[in-house]
């Protein structure tokens, strides 16, 4: 092999070796490196090593020489960093395990050998429920490509329902008979541990949503998309909170008692900015804004006494209402 080829592959080893084998509490020594390049079948003195770790840095990888020998100091990811988006992948209900493993197996490799043990034993988490839809991955993806073309997409759309034909399991029903959905793509969003699609819908001339996992054969159009005039200055995170901020329905102000303990939750869904006053000991008073739904009146239940609605009086007699319902009862 002629010299200058050996000098390349030498510094493209080098520099795999430095980011897979090395932070900051495993450094190597210059004899261990060249121990390292000879196990690779590349030969190498202690000279050239040196000047191929100048060049590394010179092109900016952060290769820092303490006592203890060298090592990869800062990188593309931190490791608390990357453990965030190990656990966000793993935690995620619309991607399939198979999918996740591959995404953690790629987030694993930007990390040093040793750290991508310490990613892969944190991953091992029980009780997650993980989507078995694969073509979510590719839908998304689909997707983003039509609304960065700005062009109409068309699809087929499911639900689940229960069949009992031979053994009972959950099937596919497609909507409108199997026929296929044109509508004008504008964003998507996450809520509600889902992926949705905003899009502008021509015959009713309102935007809609669907849930992505639930949208099959996506093809993009060769028309351009509609509803600039209605969704031009769309906002998805208004339109997240309006929507599925307790989902569908007039905002209404409500009043509502808290046992003092529950303070945290009652700043994550409604914000810091969230009037409240003192009540009866161990509770306290929120006036928020909110849609008084189903979902809405499912989220106070699963406080377990922990909530009771003060005001208004008609609000208080839907959840009532809606908890008599739950027992089966007549109301």
């Amino acid at each position: 092999m002629p010299r200058s080829t050996y000098s390349k592959a030498r510094l493209l080893a080098l520099k795999r070796i430095l980011e897979r084998r090395t932070d900051e509490r495993h450094p190597l020594t210059v004899p261990k490196l060249i121990a390292e390049l000879e196990r690779l079948d590349i030969p190498a003195e202690r000279k050239a090593v040196y000047d191929d770790i100048r060049a590394l840095q010179e092109d900016g990888l952060d290769i820092i020489n303490d006592q203890h020998g060298y090592y990869v100091g800062s990188r593309q990811f931190q490791l608390s960093e990357l453990k965030l988006l190990v656990d966000a992948v793993q935690s995620s209900k619309f991607i399939t395990q198979r999918k996740s493993d591959e995404l953690i197996a790629q987030l694993a490799a930007l990390s040093s050998e040793h750290e991508e043990a310490e990613l892969r034993r944190q991953v091992h988490v029980a009780g997650r429920i993980k989507s078995m839809n694969e073509t979510i991955y590719y839908n998304i993806d689909s997707l983003s490509s039509a609304i960065a073309q700005r062009k109409q997409v068309s699809f087929r759309y499911f639900n689940w329902q229960v069949s009992f034909e031979g053994s009972s399991r959950f099937v596919k029903s497609f909507r409108r008979e199997g026929a296929r959905y044109r509508t004008s793509p504008w964003a998507l969003f996450w809520a509600s541990e889902n992926y949705y699609l905003v899009a502008y819908d021509e015959d009713s001339g309102t935007p809609r949503h669907y849930r992505v996992d639930k949208m099959e054969d996506i093809r993009t159009e060769r028309e351009p998309r509609l509803g600039t005039d209605v969704l031009g200055d769309f906002d998805p995170a208004e339109y997240s909170r309006e929507v599925f901020g307790m989902f569908g329905g007039e905002a209404r102000s409500l009043i509502i008692r808290f046992k003092e303990q529950l303070a945290g939750v009652v700043a994550d869904r409604f914000g810091l900015d969230v009037f409240v006053s003192s009540d009866s000991p161990g509770w306290f008073r929120a006036r928020v804004e909110a849609v008084a739904s189903p979902q809405f009146f499912g989220w106070l239940a699963a406080l377990e006494g922990g909530a009771e609605i003060a005001a208004p009086d008609d609000i208080r007699d839907e959840y009532r209402a809606f908890l008599l319902r739950a027992l089966g009862q007549d109301i």
